[in-house]
């Protein structure tokens, strides 16, 4: 049995803490199918279905399943309006 110091036990509990803090914040900032959808009904007055130019049936299959929305269409948004920042393409709506 390997006995830790204290400050080891610290070091370790502080390292871990910051890596769950850090998924934490990672997770909550991520785009999702409904902001992207916001922005764009917002910025251009489109619906999803117009902007990716694919039928309504599949943006439905987006919405329907946590895990359907496909990162490509992520990396085109942001691709598209040139930034993946939340607080900055709300403050494009909303300016």
């Amino acid at each position: 049995m390997k006995y830790e110091t204290l400050l080891d036990l610290e070091k370790r509990i502080d390292t871990r803490y910051a890596e769950k803090r850090k998924k934490a914040i990672e997770n909550k900032s991520k785009l999702d199918v409904y902001f992207i959808e916001l922005y764009i009904k917002k910025m251009y007055g489109e619906d999803l279905s117009s902007y990716y130019l694919v039928t309504p049936g599949v943006t439905s299959r987006w919405k329907s399943s946590y895990n359907a929305f496909p990162t490509s269409r992520i990396h085109e948004f942001t691709f598209r309006e040139g930034s993946r920042d939340i607080v900055e393409l709300l403050k494009r709506i909303y300016e």
